[in-house]
């Protein structure tokens, strides 16, 4: 169970929660989250390009679904999306005016056959209420809402073209809303604006503010993290318990999962969870597909458990090692002991501005020193 303190508060305004015992997350979390990437924007562009003004353009996720099928996988926002707006629902976008500062959000309308087969879709006025932005509407009415607010000399700022650093993988390309059906001249009228929008489009600043700004969390995503922090920890507490000779990993992953979710209502975990017993440990990424936690638990061996929980699109990202006896053998001893001295050197050399490198370099010097 969670310490009381991680569980569900009361929150003023619009929030997220799944339920009693869960933890409600203030939709201010995300408003503040825009005023930072809109004010670092603003930052990095010159006078005259802030005096132009401008719309900061965000596309959420849409639902997939599996291959040739209807099958649809469990949906996941957008991580940039979700930052600034929070939003669960798939097809939406939002913008950001850099004039005034206000949130607009635009949704699907989606229609009778949809709440059919999925329910009621919330209304523009549900959507308003739920997660506290300034005005919304629908999709089809982006493009010539852009336009209108563009002007002159105004941009539409986007993220596409944005490097990520880690994967070395590109942010692609808006696409916007597809015209509404017809034709005649509002289909032109429309066309001629989608253009307008495309010719405006930069995406040479966004990406790197906003990916500046999700590097320094607010008090509020702070207590958010600590949240499924506690949540990852209690349920590895768990899985350490139900170690034992004998068991499936797949059976240890299991646990770590239910206990996440039911405890704590985080119904995804953050990354492909790793139960890594035995040699399977030195795969850095054991645990997929190919090399799916199968293997089956035998007296000796050390667990190496990275697993993390997910709850409103915010992380947790737990390694522990430990052995499957409870007691360490000597050689096991050596090698976790040398890697808890030089995790304990980084923590306590870390300091803001100091370089990366550095760091894994001294993890290196330190773990060197017990062989």
């Amino acid at each position: 169970m969670l310490p009381e303190a991680k569980r569900a508060r009361p929150a003023a305004g619009a929030s997220f929660a799944l339920g009693p015992g869960t933890y409600r997350v203030p939709m201010s979390l995300h408003s503040t989250n825009r005023a930072t990437v809109t004010a670092l924007l603003l930052a990095s562009l010159g006078p005259q390009q802030q005096e132009q003004g401008g719309v900061i353009l965000l596309q959420g996720g849409d639902q997939l679904e599996r291959y040739d099928t209807d099958n649809e996988p469990l949906y996941r926002q957008e991580s940039y999306f979700h930052y600034c707006f929070g939003v669960r629902e798939a097809g939406c976008y939002g913008c950001i005016s850099l004039a005034d500062q206000k949130s607009y959000f635009f949704v699907p309308a989606l229609g009778r056959d949809y709440e059919i087969v999925c329910g009621r879709f919330p209304t523009p006025a549900d959507f308003k209420a739920k997660y506290g932005v300034d005005e919304v509407r629908y999709t089809s009415e982006l493009v010539p809402w852009l336009a209108l607010q563009l002007g002159n000399s105004g941009k539409v700022h986007v993220l596409a073209g944005g490097v990520n650093s880690d994967s070395a993988s590109r942010y692609p390309a808006v696409v916007l809303p597809l015209p509404p059906s017809g034709e005649g001249q509002d289909a032109l009228d429309f066309e001629a604006a989608s253009e307008c929008v495309r010719q405006r489009m930069d995406g040479s600043a966004l990406y790197a503010c906003a990916a500046d700004a999700r590097t320094r969390k607010s008090a509020a995503e702070v207590e958010l993290m600590r949240y499924t922090y506690a949540l990852s920890s209690a349920a590895h507490v768990e899985v350490m318990r139900a170690t034992k000779a004998g068991v499936m990993e797949y059976q240890l992953e299991a646990k770590f999962l239910y206990h996440t979710y039911a405890n704590g209502g985080a119904r995804s975990a953050a990354y492909t969870c790793i139960c890594a017993s035995g040699p399977n440990g030195a795969v850095l990424h054991y645990g997929h597909t190919g090399r799916p936690n199968d293997r089956q638990v035998q007296e000796g061996d050390m667990m190496l458990n990275d697993m993390g929980c997910e709850y409103a699109c915010y992380a947790s990202d737990i390694t522990c090692s430990y052995p499957v006896s409870g007691k360490f053998s000597p050689a096991q001893q050596i090698v976790y002991e040398a890697v808890l001295a030089a995790q304990l050197a980084v923590v306590g050399a870390m300091r803001p501005g100091t370089p990366w490198p550095e760091m894994h370099r001294l993890a290196e010097v330190i773990s060197f020193c017990f062989f």
